[in-house]
């Protein structure tokens, strides 16, 4: 028997049965890794229901500056929380909610720490979300909903606009967990313009970033993070920030969206023109719209898509 033939052989036989070993136990990409294109904007459809907890609060603090150093401080803030069940009863000819019903559960809010009473609550609410403020009424009652609870209820439920999700944050690439991309800025430049801030004076940057795939509230879920800034050297600064956690299934709404605006605005006070404050030398706003919503679908019978 040739020996040396024979080692050689028995070596080379080893290191060809570690290589398939090695090969079969290396991982298969997941689907948190491999690249794919997000469907952003899922349209919503009459008769969709979802269960919903939603906290909002909108704050603003004025500081005045006076000529000797001295500040003066005021701080308005208004906050609500509801949780219920919301109805889509019509949609808008682009996909958005045009009117809807939300049977309240339960619904907390203050003004400046004033609690505030809601004829709505444990009642259906008929919503308009196509008017500015939306028009609020409880259905099957005459009972009437006050300007203090329209001013709370006004935080959670907005005008719709025309503008979804994909306008936002959306991207047309391929894109896989730890992927950044530029934020569209369209709608945030219009948004100024109607506000009288020329977006070509103002330094804009923004960014989305693709964090993880997790479950959260039995969705497999894309979890992402967007930011976005713009400022006016020290006349104006704002900032944005959100986390979005939007189901894998390219169908479903966001389940869970956290976010956080910012707004700062400062003005130099010229003396001849500050009769009424003739010791104030700089105002400085700064104002501040916080939001945490929640809003799990309910499976409708014969569904088995999701």
């Amino acid at each position: 028997m040739n020996r040396p033939f024979f080692r050689k052989s028995f070596f080379i036989e080893i290191v060809f049965i570690v290589i398939i070993l090695a090969s079969s136990l290396l991982p298969e990409l997941s689907a948190d890794e491999a690249k794919q294109k997000i469907k952003f904007f899922r349209p919503s459809e009459p008769g969709n229901v979802m269960v919903c907890d939603i906290g909002a609060e909108a704050k603003a603090v004025t500081v005045m500056t006076n000529n000797d150093g001295t500040k003066a401080e005021k701080v308005l803030s208004n906050k609500i929380a509801v949780s219920g069940v919301l109805t889509v009863m019509t949609v808008t000819d682009y996909g958005r909610p045009a009117t809807i019903e939300f049977k309240i559960e339960k619904v907390e809010g203050d003004l400046s720490g004033r609690e505030v009473k809601f004829a709505c609550d444990n009642k259906v609410l008929k919503i308009n979300l196509e008017t500015k403020p939306c028009e609020f009424r409880i259905k099957d009652s005459d009972a009437e909903i006050g300007r203090e609870e329209i001013l709370l209820l006004s935080l959670v439920f907005r005008r719709t606009r025309k503008e979804n999700m994909s306008d936002f944050i959306g991207t047309e690439n391929a894109v896989g967990v730890g992927d950044e991309w530029k934020t569209p800025l369209t709608p945030l430049q219009d948004e100024f313009e109607k506000r009288g801030l020329k977006a070509a004076d103002l330094k804009m940057n923004g960014n989305v970033k693709l964090m993880e795939k997790k479950a959260v509230h039995g969705y497999d879920c894309w979890i992402l993070d967007a930011n976005l800034d713009a400022s006016k050297d020290e006349e104006f600064v704002f900032e944005f920030k959100a986390e979005i956690c939007l189901p894998v299934d390219g169908k479903t709404g966001a389940v869970k969206i956290s976010r956080l605006s910012s707004e700062k605005f400062s003005k130099k006070v010229d003396d001849r023109n500050n009769a009424l404050m003739p010791d104030v030398k700089e105002i400085t706003m700064t104002i501040t719209d916080k939001m945490a919503t929640v809003m799990v679908p309910v499976e409708r019978k014969g569904d088995k898509s999701k």
